[in-house]
């Protein structure tokens, strides 16, 4: 099952049925038409678990999922800081919507996720609530300005993390993206020591940021589902 639903102004994208685990991630317009690739990522690395996908659409991709303001890193569109409103729509709107709608029950375990600034809106909103189990960030903006400073401070209340990053990011021409090795690095360093080795872990892909986003988080999904199944 495939349907799309308008809730509160956003566009929402709900595949499968009732499950005990359900992912949320934000989307552009443009992943939603690779998003059969991605799903059968899922399905591949899991052979076939059972979950409920919900996607939502993104407009404003620099405003909504950055954690706060900054100025334009590429081209001339800044981040407005919008990332407290969309978390506070998926809690306070989305999840009660889906329990309503589709079943989901209390004990019901959230995966968090998404590609780039998603990813990193991800594992922001790990640090401010306890509500996803997992957090999966697939090439994660962490070139984001004072995005180290904000991960130290604050640790994340996930149980499972998942991160990767593609292996020509760091020496990517542009200086902004070139700092996501020594970023991503550190950030692993935190969240192992945070977690443990058996709740965290980190992959490298082939190519740079834009080859294959949709696999390179379905593949993290996958992880992420594989490791609670084993685990919970």
């Amino acid at each position: 099952m495939r349907k799309e639903e308008q809730l509160n102004g956003k566009t929402i994208v709900v595949v499968g049925e009732a499950s005990d685990i359900c992912i949320i991630q934000p989307l552009e317009r443009r992943e939603l038409a690779l998003l059969q690739n991605e799903l059968d990522k899922i399905n591949l690395e899991t052979d076939g678990a059972e979950y409920l996908f919900v996607g939502i659409e993104i407009s404003d991709w620099n405003g909504e999922l950055s954690p706060w303001q900054s100025a334009p890193a590429f081209g001339n569109k800044a981040f407005s800081g919008g990332a407290a409103t969309t978390l506070q729509y998926i809690l306070q709107q989305l999840l009660p919507h889906l329990q309503e709608k589709y079943g989901l029950k209390d004990d019901t375990r959230y995966l968090l996720g998404g590609y780039s600034l998603a990813g990193l809106f991800a594992l922001w909103a790990g640090t401010k609530t306890s509500v996803f189990t997992a957090i999966v960030a697939a090439s994660p903006s962490v070139w984001f300005p004072k995005w180290d400073e904000y991960a130290t401070q604050n640790p994340t209340n996930a149980q499972f993390v998942y991160l990767s990053m593609g292996d020509a990011e760091p020496i990517a021409k542009n200086p902004v993206m070139a700092r996501t090795g020594t970023n991503i690095k550190s950030l692993c360093v935190l969240l192992e020591k945070q977690l443990g080795e058996t709740n965290f872990l980190f992959e490298w892909n082939e190519g740079g940021h834009f080859k294959f986003p949709e696999i390179r988080t379905g593949k993290g999904f996958g992880k992420a589902l594989k490791r609670l199944s084993n685990k919970m």
